[in-house]
């Protein structure tokens, strides 16, 4: 397993902490994912490239790019909707 931490772009609050830990968990060849708004990291274990690929898919989907990568303001609305649905889950 490789692991890695990566800064995230949109990340705010618990809410958001949980729902990209759900997401991730779901992700063959994730075996560990932690992210933390404080510091607007993602802590995750995987198998490799393929699994770093999907979970740099899942995060952009959701509205939460890697730092390195661009953030249009329509991530900006997709995290607000994931964060949301953190906080009801």
């Amino acid at each position: 397993m490789i692991e890695e931490k990566i800064q995230i772009a949109n990340i705010k609050c618990g809410g958001c902490e949980k729902s990209i830990e759900n997401k991730l968990a779901e992700i063959e060849g994730v075996s560990m994912a932690k992210a933390d708004f404080e510091t607007g990291t993602v802590h995750f274990k995987h198998s490799g490239t393929t699994a770093r690929m999907k979970v740099l898919q899942a995060l952009k989907k959701m509205g939460y790019p890697e730092i390195s990568e661009e953030n249009p303001w329509t991530d900006k609305v997709k995290s607000y909707a994931s964060c949301m649905i953190g906080k009801m889950s």
